[in-house]
């Protein structure tokens, strides 16, 4: 029998290559899907005609162009924690945890706590059975909270 060892990938490298294409992008907010100890697919949030596409929806949207269905083990990285409503101009789309959960993730963490959505958040994963926890590096959850503090959208957290 062949038992190949599955390799993982640390928590500090997911959130190193997704701060670095946050920065690269000047979004300030990146995602992504780890799978079998791989990165499947990242991207960055984005302002499209004065729309913001968070992270979430915009990888989970690309997710589905590419036809890549969530398995049960896939995990969800972002650098700020997923938003459970929107006060943005977002066009009408849902919420980020409300995308999540429709999509069958289980497994999310993130880097930066959002303080005005993270108590409705964790109690929103709470109930729709999603795994939130935030990464213990004091180091990356400041860089992401300083990517998005230099957006201008006049929101700080």
């Amino acid at each position: 029998m062949n038992h190949e060892r599955e390799q993982t990938i640390s928590d500090d490298k997911v959130f190193s290559h997704l701060l670095e294409i946050a920065e690269k992008d000047n979004s300030g907010v990146s995602a992504c899907i780890v799978r079998k100890g791989g990165i499947l697919a990242s991207i960055t949030s984005f302002n499209s005609g004065g729309v913001i596409v968070h992270a979430e929806q915009n990888l989970l949207g690309l997710l589905e162009q590419k036809h890549i269905k969530i398995e049960e083990d896939d995990v969800l990285y972002t650098t700020l924690e997923p938003c459970s409503a929107r006060f943005d101009s977002t066009g009408g789309a849902p919420d980020c945890t409300t995308l999540i959960q429709r999509a069958g993730i289980r497994n999310v963490v993130y880097s930066a706590c959002d303080p005005i959505q993270t108590i409705i958040t964790h109690k929103r994963c709470d109930v729709f059975g999603i795994n939130l926890r935030q990464i213990d590096n004091l180091e990356i959850q400041e860089k992401a909270r300083g990517l998005f503090n230099n957006l201008q959208t006049g929101y700080r957290l």
